[in-house]
């Protein structure tokens, strides 16, 4: 399944003038920590899409500084819930990919596309019969 999820996280006070904007992207499995100590942004923020057990997301985390540092286990923990709460709370999007393919084949084998696309849940239309 997919989803996109953006929301603020409400650890700090949301009145300062500085803040860490933190994405990860998996499927290429990128995770980016933007000024804070390695390991404690992207990565709890990968593992939240991980456990909700998504692909193909897109997640960023905005965390304002209000004056109060939370240390490793803090940050990890302040990016980790934000990003669960709110993939959970967005709508997920289940995405099938498809291709669409244009056919010029005997009229004798138009039974057997028939069937493969029916096996394979594909539709067929536009058929057109120059024979």
């Amino acid at each position: 399944s997919s989803s996109t999820a953006a929301a603020p996280s409400a650890d700090d006070e949301n009145n300062s003038d500085s803040q860490n904007n933190e994405d990860t992207v998996v499927g290429t499995e990128r995770a980016s920590d933007d000024g804070e100590p390695t390991g404690t942004a992207g990565q709890p923020i990968l593992n939240a899409i991980k456990s909700e057990e998504l692909s193909d997301t897109l997640c960023i985390v905005v965390r304002y500084f209000g004056g109060i540092k939370l240390g490793a286990g803090g940050l990890i923990r302040a990016y980790g819930s934000a990003a669960r709460g709110v993939l959970r709370s967005a709508p997920t999007v289940i995405h099938i990919p498809t291709v669409r393919l244009r056919l010029v084949i005997n009229t004798q084998y138009s039974g057997s596309v028939y069937a493969l696309a029916a096996r394979f849940n594909g539709v067929t239309s536009g058929e057109t019969y120059n024979d």
